[in-house]
């Protein structure tokens, strides 16, 4: 049994979501002070709620009403991964391609959208939930800065997948990671197929406010990198740290001219269904062995 006011100095994820299960069943009630705002939070709440919950939602501030017991009596239909539809778009865009994205709402991936429109690629509303990325038709993609934030920014999740994108486009593009630590697992092996990208110190007045993790503590990471492009990437061995390194590493042999073998797939694997046979269908040249 939890009870009582829950404050986050900084909005989580993960933290706010974990709170939710464990506040949901008991006699208790918790309250969420400057909760995370991503769409799956509000799934799960919807999830639950549909189960005999008793949570609230208004703004960063979430209510839980503890029940005795939940019993989910009609199937819901979980979200779509927004995180599985950045890692296919900057695919298509690296690739000189497009890829249409069905059954995703827009809230889920409107900075994402945003992003696509400035980088230079189109965008097309197929209906209401299915959206077309494309490589433009003339003048390429430009370089952009790009700075993580929790949603409804740019996903801490998504930069890794962009940044084999923009050593695709002509320009100097900054990726500057405030949510995660350690991101940037993905650099020294981008690097050995040729990417050229290297870490820049950039500034910041208030770092114990502008990230969102321990700085002090994390002084052995850097966060910042800058990456100059276009850049043809050769074929090599790589090595995945973390998941979405995984599909950074996958996109960026997809990108490279010669073959190239990426190891440690299960941590890949962990976060996308059927990754090889979705790549395949879109007509790249990838097998699993």
């Amino acid at each position: 049994k939890i009870n009582g006011l829950i404050k986050f100095n900084k909005p989580t994820h993960t933290g706010t979501e974990l709170i939710i299960l464990l506040a949901v069943v008991g006699n208790g009630q918790v309250t969420i002070e400057n909760a995370a705002t991503e769409p799956e939070v509000d799934n799960l709440i919807d999830f639950l709620n549909s189960a005999g919950a008793r949570i609230k939602r208004k703004g960063n501030l979430i209510q839980i009403y503890g029940v005795k017991s939940l019993k989910q009596k009609t199937p819901f239909k979980i979200a779509s991964d927004r995180n599985e539809a950045a890692t296919y778009v900057s695919l298509a865009l690296a690739t000189k391609g497009s890829v249409t994205i069905s059954l995703i709402e827009k809230n889920y991936i409107s900075s994402l959208i945003d992003s696509v429109i400035t980088i230079g690629g189109l965008v097309k509303k197929i209906n209401r939930n299915s959206w077309k990325f494309s490589y433009p038709l003339t003048g390429g993609l430009r370089a952009m800065d790009i700075e993580t934030a929790p949603y409804p920014g740019f996903m801490t999740d998504w930069q890794p997948p962009w940044a084999v994108l923009l050593t695709q486009v002509k320009g100097e593009s900054i990726i500057h990671e405030r949510l995660f630590e350690n991101r940037f697992s993905y650099v020294e092996e981008l690097k050995k197929l040729g990417a050229q990208i290297e870490f820049i110190e950039i500034k910041v007045n208030n770092p114990k406010n502008y990230y969102h993790f321990n700085f002090e503590e994390c002084k052995k990471y850097q966060q910042a990198i800058k990456i100059t492009g276009p850049q043809e990437l050769h074929g090599g061995v790589l090595n995945i740290a973390d998941l979405r390194a995984g599909a950074t590493l996958a996109i960026a042999a997809l990108v490279a001219k010669d073959e190239s073998v990426v190891n440690n797939v299960s941590i890949l694997e962990r976060g996308y269904e059927n990754f090889v046979e979705k790549i395949q269908k879109l007509g790249g040249n990838i097998k699993k062995i």
